[in-house]
């Protein structure tokens, strides 16, 4: 267990994941333990863990991603990519406007793949991080074995300052989950190579339910309640009812069409003065397993919508 940034506990920590990586994944203590000494203990990256983009207001958030630069470079990357992501459209059902809006807010697709090793990511993180120490050491350890596996030296690659790897910024566990070879050249490249990030991303989707034409969000007025002012206190992924359930509660969904047995997460936006209320559905559900915040989905959706008017829409020929 860590001591709070004590190096003489991190140093205890080290030596307890290096025995951990002999014993459970068969590597040879040395290396491990060169490993970590090559790293580099990052204040930048701890810096940064303590003010995240989600920090900002909704309004703020959401003007860092949806300019017109990025929606230019979107329709660029979807028009160089029209093949590929037809053939992730086919396979996994997930349509294109998604895959390329991830790809665009994660790395301005590609462009942006993040500057720090991720190596002295994951060791700054994994032990001087407390607060999530176990999972950034989770992601250590799930790096090494990628690194072994996809024979690449885990000294070269550079993300973000998390530890998220290539072009859609996989954790390395989500690479070993779900990274797939698109273009079926026997590699796994999500740094380098287009097709195999857009597949990457579809094969995500699909795994945590991606339901293909599903809806989003639903547009809601609230009755305030103290029963509603508790639930908002839950995280976003706890606050799971059925329609009939929220308007029980008073949360109006309009005519909805949508069955009265429909799951959706109920979240708000300030917009300055005033405050806008939603009920996210399964396929929002869904781009929030990519990253928790609901300004992140949101943000998703709206560079989708603004891709998806901005291109010539081909339909995808599935045989």
């Amino acid at each position: 267990m860590l001591c709070c940034g004590v190096p003489a506990c991190a140093d205890e920590a080290e030596d307890a994941f290096v025995q951990r990586l002999v014993e459970q994944d068969g590597f040879a203590a040395g290396q491990v333990k060169a490993w970590l000494d090559a790293a580099q203990v990052r204040d930048s990256i701890l810096q940064t863990m303590a003010r995240p983009p989600e920090s900002r207001s909704w309004p703020d958030y959401r003007a860092g991603f949806l300019t017109e630069a990025r929606i230019r470079a979107g329709v660029q990357f979807w028009d160089s990519n029209a093949g590929w992501l037809s053939v992730a459209q086919c396979r996994y059902g997930v349509q294109p406007e998604y895959i390329v809006a991830i790809l665009g807010v994660e790395t301005f697709y590609g462009r942006q793949t993040g500057r720090y090793p991720i190596l002295d990511a994951l060791v700054t993180l994994g032990f001087h991080y407390p607060p999530r120490a176990q999972f950034f050491q989770d992601e250590l350890e799930q790096f090494l074995l990628l690194s072994r596996e996809e024979q690449r030296d885990p000294l070269v690659h550079k993300g973000s300052y998390a530890g998220a790897m290539g072009i859609p910024q996989f954790m390395p566990s989500s690479f070993r989950r779900w990274a797939v070879d698109l273009n079926g050249d026997g590699v796994r490249d999500i740094w380098n190579e287009p097709a195999d990030a857009i597949g990457s991303v579809a094969n995500y989707f699909k795994s945590f339910g991606w339901q293909t034409g599903g809806e989003f969000l639903l547009p809601v007025t609230v009755t305030p309640s103290a029963e509603l002012d508790s639930l908002m206190q839950e995280p976003f992924t706890a606050r799971q009812h059925t329609l009939a359930e929220w308007r029980a509660l008073g949360v109006n969904a309009g005519a909805t069409k949508l069955p009265p047995e429909t799951p959706a997460w109920l979240f708000s936006l300030d917009e300055g003065e005033q405050k806008s209320w939603f009920l996210g559905l399964n396929n929002f559900f869904v781009l929030t397993r990519y990253n928790r915040s609901v300004y992140y989905a949101t943000t998703v959706l709206q560079l989708a919508e603004a891709l998806r008017k901005s291109v010539v829409l081909v339909d995808a020929s599935c045989n």
